[in-house]
């Protein structure tokens, strides 16, 4: 449990420069696509799970970085590849964008196995 504490707290501040550098600079990470969700989770179709996700509010918009839980149906493992990231400026009106893939652990983590 304090080991998966500590990589999610990893992982968030590994994550928050790249969420910083945007909102500073008006810059977006490639591959963006539209999302229409006033539900909860975000992305229902199951086409993306989340796994812990990290909020962050700046300049009047709501950033969700979390995981992409990659573990096929009946593997109980952690098979995360990437970390996503979910956007809006109006959370009632559930306009986000997506972004699937803004930073893969082997790029923080020396110890992190590519693909794993």
């Amino acid at each position: 449990m304090k080991r998966a504490c500590l990589l999610k707290a990893a992982a968030l501040l590994a994550g928050l420069p790249l969420v910083a550098g945007c909102v500073a600079s008006g810059a977006t990470p490639p591959h963006a696509r539209f999302v229409q969700a006033n539900v909860n989770p975000i992305i229902a179709d199951g086409s993306y799970y989340s796994a812990d996700p990290a909020p962050l509010v700046a300049d009047g918009k709501l950033y969700i970085i979390a995981g992409r839980d990659e573990a096929p149906p009946g593997v109980n493992d952690f098979i995360m590849k990437q970390w996503q990231m979910l956007v809006t400026e109006d959370v009632a009106g559930g306009r986000w964008l997506h972004y699937p893939d803004i930073l893969r652990p082997e790029q923080v983590f020396a110890w992190a196995a590519r693909g794993r």
